[in-house]
């Protein structure tokens, strides 16, 4: 980017034609003086402009052509200006009941949630990051960071065997997911689930959750046929 700190000094740039005239016209004026007084043998010598005194000028010029553009001062580089970026603190809830295990949804409902978070993890920029597990109770099993291959690793290990009491509630980790971060950013919630709710309150928790500024999304994992019931979970 090429730019001109003070571009309004660029009208001094006048003063150079009008010394110039100045220049030129003293110059004739004195000639004439003296041709009126003067042998020819003199007036070869007074001629106007010998070389060093049109040298002379010359460097003048120059001089001052260069303080104008000093004080005008012709910037070339980029420019770094703090812009400020919106963050978010996105809580990962993934359900890690039994039921997760059916494989209706290939390679597994668990296995095809932790692919969806690796992958989306990887569009993430400058937010933080936290992962609760539930099944029959809640589990905070990684808080806030912005170290996404930490995220990765944690999403990664998730297992249904991690759940101490088999269920579903869903309300109880939005609960969770509220009272483990106290930042002023974006907040939200994403809760990944097979949909079989055994707790009474999350509608609850999640309109109080949204009193409170954060952003639920809810994304159903399972075929609409299900598993079949000789499928052991």
């Amino acid at each position: 980017m090429f730019r001109f700190e003070n571009a309004d000094f660029f009208y001094l740039l006048i003063i150079l034609p009008l010394m110039a005239g100045i220049w030129f016209y003293s110059r004739m004026k004195l000639k004439k003086r003296k041709e009126a007084f003067g042998t020819q043998s003199v007036i070869k010598r007074l001629i106007i402009g010998t070389l060093s005194e049109n040298m002379i000028f010359g460097i003048f010029i120059f001089i001052v052509l260069l303080l104008i553009l000093a004080l005008v001062n012709p910037q070339y580089g980029l420019k770094r200006e703090k812009v400020k970026v919106d963050k978010s603190d996105i809580f990962f809830v993934l359900d890690i009941s039994a039921s997760m295990n059916a494989t209706d949804i290939s390679p597994s409902r668990l296995e095809k949630s932790k692919r969806f978070l690796d992958q989306l993890i990887q569009t993430r920029k400058g937010d933080q990051l936290g992962l609760i597990l539930f099944a029959g109770g809640a589990y905070l099993q990684m808080p806030m960071t912005t170290d996404y291959a930490a995220a990765q690793l944690f999403i990664r290990s998730a297992t249904t065997d991690m759940a101490g009491t088999q269920g579903t509630v869903i309300g109880e980790a939005i609960d969770l997911a509220m009272r483990s971060t106290k930042e002023k950013n974006q907040k939200a919630i994403i809760i990944i689930s097979d949909g079989e709710d055994h707790d009474s309150d999350a509608i609850d928790m999640a309109k109080k959750a949204a009193d409170n500024g954060w952003n639920i999304y809810t994304i159903g994992v399972g075929s609409a046929e299900g598993q079949p019931d000789s499928c052991k979970c």
